[in-house]
């Protein structure tokens, strides 16, 4: 069965995205982004009953999202619990990382993308055009949004 994995970035999206469309290029943690690249990212997600991530990505998304007070949207906090209770956390050691040779290249969240689940031929989905670009370098599978959709 093939994996994803949604990239911080995105991820946020999908999140404030589906609780509040009128949010999309308007909260400041999603401005980029347009409706469209939404439904292509729910669209895309949707073709992978298993998701996967790691603690790395999971914390990044948790703090731009915020909770309480600064929740981005609310509900987000929420959405993001029930996502957790669903995906496959996949767990590689800062120690391990930092012994590898992409912790400088791309820091601690995409190294252990690359070192965790490129080997196990989990397609990544992210709008980083450095990460993808190592990725498929290395024979790994990564969609990049801004090259899956043009408007």
């Amino acid at each position: 069965m093939r994996s994803i994995l949604i990239d911080t970035n995105l991820l946020v999206l999908l999140l404030l995205g589906n609780l509040d469309r009128n949010e999309v290029g308007k909260n400041k943690r999603i401005k980029r982004y347009s409706v469209n690249e939404l439904d292509l990212l729910v669209s895309f997600a949707t073709q992978f009953p298993r998701h996967v991530s790691t603690p790395h990505v999971l914390t990044e998304t948790s703090n731009l999202i915020g909770a309480g007070e600064r929740e981005e949207v609310r509900g987000a906090t929420s959405a993001f619990a029930q996502y957790c209770m669903q995906v496959d956390e996949q767990f590689c050691e800062a120690r391990v990382i930092s012994q590898g040779r992409w912790l400088e290249k791309l820091g601690l969240t995409d190294a252990a993308i690359i070192e965790k689940l490129v080997p196990k031929g989990v397609l990544v989905l992210t709008d980083d055009y450095k990460l993808a670009g190592h990725i498929n370098f290395l024979g790994g599978e990564a969609v990049n949004i801004w090259h899956a959709y043009r408007p």
